[in-house]
C-alpha cells in the first residue's frame, strides 16, 4: 500500500512540475513539423500517448514548413520531466530543455523550442494529414539512397516483404524526374542494400499509386475462376503496385516471390484488361468481357526486366505476325544464336527434321516441309545441317533442320559451336517448342527431373537445348530462367 501511495505522489509531483513550467506531457502529444532555427529533431516528429516517438522525414524542398512529412522507421521513447524533453532510441537518450515559443508561430499553431547547446530549433503542432500515410515508415538509410541518386524524387509508398528464402525485402515507390520508379532494397547486417531501380516494371499513367500486400493466410479468388479451382492462399511474400482513380484500380501489377526472386503473377491495363499468370498459361480476362482465352507462352516475368507498357492485353497480342521476319535480340552468352536470310532457289522443298540427322523425328507430326519460296534464315551449319527458321501460317514459325546440300553455291553460314558439356535441371516441368518467337506450340513436355543440355542461346529469354523424352532424343527451345545446375 505505502508503495502504491509513493508511486502516486511521484506521478503527482512530476506532472505539477511539468505544469508549472506552463506545458504538460498531454501538450506535446501529437505531430511536430521543423518551422524555424536548427533541424535538432530532423524535420518533425510524432508523440504518441504511449510514450513513443518517430522520427519524420521530408521530400518537399520547396515548402517551408515542410507540407508534406514523412514517417521514418527511427524512433523509441520519450518523457517530458523538469521542462526538458527526453528522446531515447536505441539505447541512448537525447535532452532537449523546452520552452513554448508562440511569438515564432507565423500560422497561429503551438510553437515549441528545442534547444541544444547555444541554439535549438523551433517545432509547430501540425495535423496528421500532412503526414504520409505509407504499408510502413521507412527506415531512414532508404530514404538517404533515394535522396542521393534521385532529385527532387517524391514518395508515393514503401512496403516490406519479410522472410523470403534470401532475407528481408522491402519496396520504395516514388516519382522523380517524370517517371515512376521502383526501389528494392534487401536487408543486409542491419542495414538495407539497393538490389533494385526500375522504372518499366511499373504503371506509369499520371494517377495516384500505392503498394499494397494481402494478409498472410488470406484466400482470394480469381475473377475468371467461377468453380472456385484456383483460389489464391496468400503467404505473405507477394506485394502489388496499384493505380488508382479514386474509384477503382486502372493499371496494376502484382510480384510475388518465386524460383530465388520476385517475379510477376499477374496484372491489369486500363481497367478492363486483366491478366493471371499460372502454370505457364496467360489467362486473358475483363470487366466487361469476362473469361477470354488461356494462352501458354513466355513472357518475362523477373521484377527487374518486365516492360509493363508492352505487356499484352488481349490473347492475340500474345502471337506472332507471320507477315515479318521475327528479329532476334542479342545476348552475351557462351553461344548465341542469330540468324540470317538465306536468298534460295526457287521452286524447291526440303524435309524439315527436329534435330541434325534423320535419325530424329521429322517435325509436324512427320510432315514438316519448307519451301524455298518463302523466306528462310539460317542460323548456321552443323556438320551435314543447317539450322533454319521459316513460317508455316500467320501465326506459326518453326526452327529446324534441313541437309546442308540445300545451302545455295556461294552462300557463306557460320559454323554452329553448340555448348554440348552444359547439363541443367528444369525449375518445373516445361513444354519443348520449336516456335519460341511465335506460338510456342509444344513438341513435347519435360520433366523437372529429367537432364537437360543447354546447348545456345536465343535472345535473352530463350535456350536451346537436347533432352530425352517420351523414348527420343528431342532439340527444341525452353525459357532460360527454368535453366538450373543442381
Amino acid at each position: 500500500m505505502k508503495k502504491w501511495l509513493c508511486a502516486l505522489l511521484t506521478i503527482l509531483l512530476l506532472g505539477c512540475t511539468a505544469m508549472a513550467e506552463g506545458i504538460r506531457e498531454d501538450d506535446l502529444i501529437g505531430t511536430w513539423r521543423f518551422s524555424g532555427g536548427a533541424e535538432v529533431v530532423s524535420y518533425g516528429f510524432i508523440l504518441s500517448e504511449n510514450h513513443t516517438w518517430r522520427y519524420l522525414y521530408t521530400d518537399d524542398y520547396d515548402a517551408f514548413p515542410p507540407a508534406r512529412l514523412i514517417p521514418t522507421a527511427e524512433g523509441g521513447t520519450w518523457l517530458l520531466r523538469d521542462s526538458t524533453l527526453y528522446l531515447s532510441m536505441d539505447g541512448k537518450t537525447s535532452t532537449y530543455p523546452l520552452t513554448l515559443a508562440p511569438e515564432h508561430s507565423e500560422t497561429g499553431s503551438d510553437t515549441i523550442h528545442l534547444a541544444e547547446g547555444d541554439g535549438g530549433g523551433f517545432y509547430e503542432r501540425c495535423g496528421e494529414g500532412l503526414v504520409l500515410d505509407l504499408s510502413a515508415p521507412i527506415p531512414t538509410d532508404i530514404l538517404y539512397h533515394i535522396e542521393a541518386f534521385y532529385a527532387d524524387y517524391k514518395l508515393e509508398d514503401y512496403i516490406e516483404v519479410p522472410d523470403t528464402p534470401e532475407g528481408d525485402y522491402a519496396f520504395a515507390l516514388f516519382k522523380a524526374e517524370g517517371y515512376r520508379h521502383l526501389s528494392g532494397f534487401r536487408k543486409s547486417g542491419g542495414t538495407w542494400e539497393n538490389v533494385l531501380d526500375t522504372t518499366s516494371g511499373v504503371p506509369q499513367i499520371n494517377l495516384p499509386a500505392h503498394l499494397e500486400q494481402p494478409a498472410a493466410g488470406s484466400v482470394s479468388n480469381r475473377l475468371w475462376d467461377n468453380e472456385g479451382k484456383y483460389d489464391i492462399h496468400h503467404d505473405g511474400l507477394e506485394f502489388y503496385i496499384l493505380t488508382t482513380n479514386e474509384e477503382c484500380s486502372v493499371d496494376s501489377i502484382i510480384f510475388h516471390w518465386e524460383n530465388g526472386g520476385f517475379r510477376m503473377t499477374g496484372y491489369q491495363k486500363d481497367t478492363v484488361y486483366s491478366v493471371d499468370l499460372l502454370d505457364g498459361h496467360l489467362i486473358f480476362y475483363g470487366i466487361s468481357g469476362g473469361y477470354e482465352a488461356s494462352i501458354q507462352a513466355w513472357i518475362e516475368t523477373d521484377i527487374a526486366k518486365v516492360n509493363f507498357d508492352a505487356l499484352p492485353t488481349r490473347s492475340y497480342d500474345v502471337t506472332a505476325d507471320a507477315s515479318e521476319i521475327p528479329g532476334i535480340s542479342e545476348t552475351e552468352a557462351e553461344c548465341a544464336l542469330t540468324a540470317e536470310v538465306v536468298e534460295f532457289p526457287a521452286n524447291k522443298r526440303y524435309n524439315v527434321y527436329n534435330g541434325p540427322g534423320k535419325s530424329y523425328q521429322r517435325a509436324g507430326n512427320g510432315k514438316a516441309v519448307v519451301s524455298t519460296n518463302g523466306w528462310i534464315q539460317v542460323f548456321g551449319q552443323y556438320g551435314d545441317w543447317l539450322l533454319i527458321q521459316y513460317s508455316i501460317d500467320d501465326e506459326r514459325f518453326r526452327i529446324g533442320w534441313i541437309t546442308a546440300d540445300a545451302l545455295p553455291d556461294g552462300a557463306d553460314v557460320p559454323t554452329l559451336e553448340f555448348v554440348e558439356d552444359d547439363t541443367c535441371t528444369l525449375s518445373q516441368s516445361w513444354v519443348l517448342t520449336d516456335d519460341p518467337l511465335g506460338s510456342k506450340t509444344a513438341l513435347c513436355t519435360l520433366d523437372m527431373s529429367v537432364p537437360v543440355t543447354r546447348l545456345a542461346e536465343l535472345g535473352e529469354t530463350w535456350a536451346y537445348v537436347r533432352a530425352e523424352a517420351e523414348g527420343k532424343t528431342w532439340w527444341g527451345f525452353v525459357p532460360s530462367e527454368l535453366l538450373g545446375h543442381g
